[in-house]
């Protein structure tokens, strides 16, 4: 690879974050790329397109925008160059020969965190040089993290608390105060605060799930990526896709996190009655996205028992069904959903006549006496629900018949 190459990668994965972490020689590299753009100007030769994109990306660093929002990259190359690096940072297989003998094996998993410009500065690096030493690990962090205890040199644990204080430290004043919330919202262990800090802090939802892939955390504690996620989206005051969003790409990225999903919702359904209005209405609409985007299944909700509601939940489940309604992009989509549950008849017992009852003397009356403008979601509105409403409960009634033929 070439030196121009190196460059037009290296601007792209972390252009800004090397601005952030030493402004002055950003600013003197910026200088001498115009001075040399200048002086082929002036020879009459015209720039390569590799060139080019990389005056685009210094351009964007430094009008500190993110490369690929104005210039260069149309597309979001920012965002496929990370995704790139964070498949290079995963194990790899490995297949060849080494001194006559063949090789096959996985590549051990290299853990990067934020590293300063200093450490990139280091000469005649050696090892695992991107590892945080001794004594950054044993230093007090921002965390508040105890000192030497039960952190080892390169340790999981403590690889997670440094990467947990670059990132709060990458957020300058906001840093404290997420710290702040974080403290306010029972995010009481190392792993809860980095999910909390990566997710809080990021701009997007593609910046957030870098962010929490980067992560050294695994086995049980990823289960807290997403239970953090859900927390946040229910302290809400109001309603905020980002999370729901969020969630849903963890799902497509893993069946791990999909499990732990369905876990999830079950554990909020065993406490909907202690919950605030705002809270279930929150969580009703982070399920029934989930639900209608296919990441759960509607036989997810075979734990609950339709037929013994108390009025906190009937209103949970029914703000959970006009938004799953309404959130379907297709009429073939609500089939599909129901469909997929009634198929199942024999082996969800009587979850499916329960779901027919309620949706009949529950659902639809409370659709129906509904305003048209209150009940509308986005552009579905009260007719186009009732009439999807109507064609679930012959499919689900279907289904039921079937159920109850086998009990």
């Amino acid at each position: 690879m070439t030196c121009k190459s190196w460059c037009v990668s290296l601007l792209g994965s972390c252009g800004l974050q090397l601005r952030a972490a030493n402004p002055a020689a950003m600013k003197d590299f910026v200088l001498a790329v115009h001075e040399r753009v200048a002086q082929v100007s002036s020879q009459g030769s015209g720039l390569s397109t590799r060139a080019k994109l990389m005056l685009d990306l210094v351009i964007d660093i430094k009008n500190n925008k993110a490369p690929g929002k104005s210039g260069g990259d149309k597309k979001g190359g920012s965002s496929i160059g990370g995704l790139r690096l964070l498949q290079w940072m995963k194990p790899q297989k490995v297949k060849g020969k080494v001194g006559g003998g063949s090789v096959k094996g996985m590549v051990d998993e290299v853990a990067v965190r934020n590293i300063s410009w200093a450490k990139l500065l280091i000469p005649d690096k050696r090892g695992m040089w991107w590892l945080p030493t001794a004594g950054e690990l044993l230093e007090q962090g921002p965390l508040g993290g105890r000192p030497g205890v039960g952190v080892g040199v390169g340790g999981q644990q403590g690889l997670l608390t440094a990467m947990a204080n670059d990132l709060t430290l990458d957020l300058g004043d906001n840093g404290a105060d997420l710290l702040q919330l974080a403290a306010a919202q029972r995010m009481n262990t190392d792993v809860r605060r980095a999910v909390f800090v990566a997710v809080m802090g990021s701009d997007d939802c593609m910046e957030a799930f870098e962010k929490l892939m980067r992560l050294p955390i695994k086995g049980e504690q990823e289960r807290e990526i997403v239970r953090v996620i859900v927390d946040c989206c229910m302290s809400e005051k109001e309603y905020n896709p980002y999370y729901t969003f969020l969630v849903v790409k963890l799902c497509q990225h893993s069946k791990a996190h999909r499990l732990t999903t369905q876990y999830c919702m079950w554990d909020q359904y065993k406490v909907l009655s202690e919950l605030k209005p705002s809270q279930r209405f929150n969580l009703a609409r982070l399920n029934a996205c989930l639900l209608a985007r296919f990441q759960l299944s509607l036989t997810s909700l075979k734990v609950i028992d339709f037929s013994q509601l108390d009025s906190k939940a009937e209103q949970f489940w029914c703000t959970l069904f006009r938004f799953l309604l309404g959130g379907c992009k297709t009429l073939q989509d609500v089939k599909d959903i129901f469909g997929r549950a009634a198929q199942q008849a024999k082996q969800l017992g009587t979850f499916l006549p329960s779901l027919l009852l309620f949706l009949r003397t529950k659902l639809g009356p409370w659709l129906a006496g509904m305003d048209e403008e209150q009940a509308a979601v986005g552009k579905v509105g009260q007719e186009e629900l009732l009439a999807r409403l109507l064609v679930s409960e012959q499919i689900v009634g279907g289904g039921a018949s079937n159920a109850n033929a086998f009990l």
